[in-house]
């Protein structure tokens, strides 16, 4: 027996869309289909009561205009800090005052980490700063990592610093640049980013 157009459409159009759907933010989820079932009442010439399309068109900008708003902040606030906890971390070699090489081996602890945020090493003497390669991996509430220092500076702090979206993306654009120039530009600090911790005086003798 063949189905009526308004059977069919929604078999063929809406149907794909509410399966797919589960895979969406909740807010988007309600308001295209509900967007897609306006379309097909229209398209199909169908008689609504004008109560049942006022309904339909709050259960769709609603969430849509949610949807909307939710995405723009997080466009332009990426990672609210007021919101958050502090990430707990600690540096826990190599330690103040320490005599190091080019080399350095790093390593702590860390813990409540936001999954927006990324961890990060990086050098500070005269008052500049300079990221080092790789972000941070943490495993089960530690973490290592190596890096090689090559400034003329003899003395210099390690800081572990904590980085949103925007510093993180500062940081990669950052040494990305540095590579291309084979020169890193010094920086003076990081937007986007905190200090969780800092070992100071730290001395480089060279193996020659």
């Amino acid at each position: 027996m063949p189905q009526d157009p308004l059977t069919q459409a929604l078999r063929l159009v809406f149907a794909p869309i509410v399966k797919q759907s589960a895979n969406w933010p909740p807010i988007l989820a309600y308001g295209l289909p509900g967007i897609v079932a306006v379309l097909l009442i229209i398209g199909l010439g169908l008689v609504v009561p004008p109560g049942l399309l006022w309904l339909l068109a709050v259960v769709i900008l609603a969430p849509l205009a949610g949807f909307i708003f939710v995405t723009w902040h997080e466009r332009h606030n990426p990672l609210d800090q007021a919101t958050l906890s502090r990430p707990d971390a600690v540096i826990e070699f190599p330690k103040d005052n320490q005599i190091v090489g080019r080399t350095i081996y790093c390593g702590g602890l860390a813990s409540g980490i936001h999954p927006q945020v990324r961890l990060w090493l990086a050098v500070e003497a005269v008052g500049c700063i300079w990221p080092k390669e790789r972000e941070i991996s943490v495993s089960d509430g530690r973490w290592n990592h190596r890096i090689f220092e090559d400034g003329g500076t003899k003395k210099f702090s390690v800081v572990l610093l904590v980085a949103d979206p925007r510093g993180d993306k500062i940081i990669r654009d950052w040494l990305e640049a540095g590579k291309l120039k084979a020169e890193y530009a010094e920086m003076k600090g990081i937007p986007g980013t905190e200090t969780l911790a800092r070992v100071e005086n730290l001395q480089i003798i060279d193996a020659s």
